[in-house]
């Protein structure tokens, strides 16, 4: 599940997630962790780099200024996360990965994936 959470300080948008997967061994388990876009959009691209030869749906394009989204346009962009979230973590493949792991269960996951893919390419 992802919700939209204006951060009142900053000009963009914070998706408050909420993950229930088998991540340990069959086991059940209920992470949460906000994201920006901009960090679902890094972690996209960086899928895509890594698994070229699997289909992965598309995120909803980025705006210019999400802040200024209409109540419909705001709607419809937590429904496609949330598709894409759920699409990874149904995924034969991907939800076995790493990447998602440390996506849904790391405070600064994204750090480390800029860290983890200047020490890979």
């Amino acid at each position: 599940m992802c919700e939209q959470e204006k951060n009142n300080f900053k000009d963009y948008i914070e998706y408050n997630i909420s993950v229930i997967t088998d991540i340990n061994n069959n086991n059940k388990c209920q992470f949460k962790c906000k994201r920006r876009y901009q960090n679902f959009n890094t972690f996209h691209e960086s899928l895509i780099r890594k698994y070229p030869y699997l289909v992965i749906v598309k995120l909803p394009e980025k705006k210019i200024n999400a802040l200024n989204l209409n109540q419909a346009e705001k709607v419809e962009r937590e429904s496609r996360l949330n598709f894409y979230l759920n699409y990874l973590n149904n995924h034969d493949y991907l939800s076995r990965t790493n990447e998602l792991k440390k996506f849904i269960t790391e405070y600064s996951f994204v750090s480390l994936l800029i860290i983890n893919d200047l020490f890979i390419q």
